[in-house]
Formats: structure tokens, sequence, C-alpha cells
């Protein structure tokens, strides 16, 4: 049996869509367990109501704790011997459980997880991948791809997860962003064989967000440093250690430079500069263009600052954020 965890809150909107397209899949062995995470738009009686329908949907109520804690929630509750995951604000393709749960026989893996498509704002649909091709990787493989952001996306929602592959792993509460691809990683870790089969059977709504930037942003930024440091930690001594700590330089002065963009404290700011060095020393791949802009950055932050206003006034803002 395939457990399919949706976390739910203030998604009414959507929800309805949500739960149908699971409920009419090809692949009839599920339970559906939705966790209403505190909802106030109605969302939590619609599920209920709709759970009259289908005996496979099954319901928990809780106070408003986060998607982490969701889903966490979810993985206890869970009793299937595989797992996988859907946000209450999108769609899944009729025949995705169906062709994705074959492959797990066909191919002896612990986890197979597919393409997507955005939803955009104005209705239309962008597919992101759609080459149809099978990828099987080791462990090791699949990591340096994930790390790297080729092929496929770090999030857990267009995965099925062999059960024996999710023991001792759960979403970290205090993250507010980020906490996903940290859970896929831990579970890559554990797998023998993963396999990507390039469909857009996965559909999301983008979100628009604010051009402004915020503190929250910053936090945001602060998580996606803690969960790079996370990733370099446990990779030491692997095949993907020097992907590991690319990523870190990367993510670590995106967060220096949103510090400089909220004028945050000048000590937390010179910590992170020495770490950002500390790190340059660590790694032999770093590519020059970003030494030299971050030495900019570094060294310079006010004239940094002019032309980084400068290079976001002329790009297309980009609202493709799952949170």
């Amino acid at each position: 049996m395939l457990s399919v965890i949706v976390p739910v809150y203030n998604s009414i909107k959507y929800l309805e869509k949500c739960i149908t397209s699971i409920c009419k899949q090809n692949y009839q062995d599920l339970e559906i367990i939705c966790i209403d995470d505190g909802s106030r738009d109605g969302s939590g009686e619609l599920l209920d109501s709709l759970s009259c329908n289908d005996s496979r949907i099954k319901v928990f109520h809780q106070d408003n704790s986060g998607v982490s804690i969701a889903r966490n929630r979810g993985l206890q509750l869970a009793t299937g011997e595989y797992v996988t995951f859907v946000d209450s604000d999108d769609e899944i393709h009729e025949d995705m459980y169906e062709v994705l749960m074959n492959y797990f026989k066909e191919q002896d893996v612990d986890i197979v997880h597919c393409g997507y498509k955005k939803k955009h704002l104005d209705g239309t649909e962008t597919n992101i991948s759609g080459t149809y091709k099978l990828m099987k990787q080791s462990s090791d493989e699949a990591i340096k791809c994930l790390i790297e952001g080729r092929y496929f996306t770090g999030g857990t929602w267009n995965k099925i997860f062999s059960k024996s592959c999710l023991e001792g792993i759960s979403f970290e509460t205090d993250l507010k962003i980020n906490e996903d691809i940290l859970f896929t990683f831990c579970a890559f870790q554990k797998a023998r064989n993963i396999l990507f089969y390039d469909a857009p059977f996965y559909s999301y709504y983008e979100r628009e967000g604010s051009a402004c930037f915020t503190t929250a942003d910053m936090k945001k930024a602060h998580d996606c440093s803690v969960v790079a440091e996370k990733m370099c930690v446990v990779s030491r001594g692997k095949s993907y250690y020097e992907n590991a700590i690319s990523r870190y330089y990367s993510i670590i002065t995106n967060e220096y430079r949103c510090m400089l963009m909220v004028k945050d404290s000048k000590n937390e700011r010179l910590l992170l500069k020495k770490k950002i060095y500390e790190i340059q020393k660590l790694s032999e791949r770093l590519p020059f263009k970003h030494k030299i802009n971050n030495a900019v950055m570094l060294s310079f932050p006010v004239l940094y600052l002019f032309l980084y206003e400068i290079y976001n006034k002329l790009r297309k803002p980009n609202w493709d954020v799952k949170e």
C-alpha cells in the first residue's frame, strides 16, 4: 500500500481538486492521510466532508504547528510500505502512482521520482521536464545531482519512498525553507538505487512573492545556509563532498548579501564573512567568477549593493518558490 501524506493549511481554493486528483489515481491501493494544520478557511471541514465519500481519506486535525510537524505526524500515522507527499494546493496526473509504483518491482530501487509542471498565476502551464527518459542512479550519483540542482528538484512532493529508507528520518521543525531538500538528501543517503522518470506527472502552483526584501527573507536565507552546512557535515569523506562544499559556499554568500540588504548587525556579518573565507580555503572547485563576485561583495559592500540593485531591476522576477 502507498501512504499519501497531505499537509493542509488554509488551502480551500485548491484543496478539493488536489484530493480528487489523488482519489482518481489508476493505482488504487492508497491511504490518503490529510493533516489539517489548524486551518481557518474551512479546509478542515471540507476534508471531513470528502472523507465521507472515500474511506481511504483519513483526516486528522491539530493546532497550527507548521508544515514540518504536519508531515512528521503523517509519517507516524502511515501504514503503507511506501510513502509519498502532496502539497494541498497541487494536483497529480492520474497515471502518476501506477507508473511510479511499477518501477519499484521492475528496477529494484528504493526511491522513484518524476518530473513536474508549473501552474502559473495566469492559468498557463510550463513543463519543467518531459523527455520521458529513465535514469537509474546509485545513492552517490543521485545526491550529486540533488546538490547541484541537475535534472530534478529536491522537493518531496514528486517522490515515492520505500518506507525502509525513512527510518530515523523526519522533517526538521525549526526550518522555514529547504526542510524538504534536507529530508530528501537523508533519504537518498539510505537508498541503494534511485530511479528518475522524466515525465511531468506532478503539477504545482507557483506563488507570488513580495518584491521587497524583508527579515522573513533573511530567515529563509539563514535556513538555506543551515541546511547546506548540515549536508556538508554528513558528506565529509563521501564522493560528493566537494559538491556539497560548493553549494554551501554559494548559499552562505547569498545569506551575507541578505544581511547587507536588511542592514543586519555588523558582528553577525563579520562572523559570516570569516566563515565564507574559511569555506573558500576548503574547496578547489569554486568558480573563479564567484570568487570575484564575492570579493567585491565582501570588500566593497556599498558598491556591490548598488550594482546588485541595478541587476535586479533589469532581470525578470521569479516567484517559483514553494514553501
